[in-house]
């Protein structure tokens, strides 16, 4: 009897380890983290209203940020990222996702023509991209290498035209998937 008892303590311990593991590799629900697979979004293109999933951009390093014509730190952040852009406009090993976060779509139109944006932006309807990523607030960029790993998450605004951010996209780019 007790040796009954034993064996099922052991099968329901490493039923619970084989469960944690594979628990740990999906990634807690609503939050992109580090080192996991990226949350699968489905966005829509503001210009062309085509809807696109993170999938359509595999085999491509992706900056995904979410931003908003309301927020200060994202306004001073965008002329960094058109600077980004233009540096690595022929690059095709790199997808820019700008997605517009709990804003008007005209405000943004208005904004990137008033400006001379010329990246695409995505709407992300009824914010549900924004609760997958786990979103805390604007802006927020998840830097997503060509596996659809979450390479790094970054909080607020950065300078994307220094050598810094250069030198992430580098690392990112240059990934070897299988990290």
């Amino acid at each position: 009897m007790k040796s009954k008892a034993i064996i099922l303590a052991v099968f329901v311990v490493a039923a619970l380890v084989i469960i944690g593991g594979l628990a740990k590799k999906s990634g807690p629900p609503g939050r992109a983290v580090e080192g996991l697979p990226a949350p699968s979004i489905t966005l829509r293109e503001l210009k062309t209203g085509k809807t696109v999933t993170l999938d359509d951009f595999k085999g491509k390093a992706v900056f995904v940020n979410f931003w908003a014509t309301w927020c200060g730190p994202c306004v001073q952040e965008m002329p960094s990222i058109q600077k980004f852009r233009d540096a690595r406009k022929s690059d095709t090993s790199i997808k820019m996702v700008m997605v517009l976060y709990k804003d008007d779509p005209q405000s943004a139109v208005n904004f990137l023509k008033e400006n001379k944006y010329d990246f695409d932006v995505y709407v992300d309807d009824n914010s549900a991209s924004a609760k997958s990523f786990g979103l805390t607030g604007v802006p927020e960029t998840f830097l997503i290498d060509k596996k659809g790993i979450v390479f790094k998450r970054i909080l607020g605004p950065l300078d994307w035209s220094s050598d810094v951010a250069g030198k992430l996209m580098d690392e990112l780019i240059n990934r070897n998937p299988s990290q």
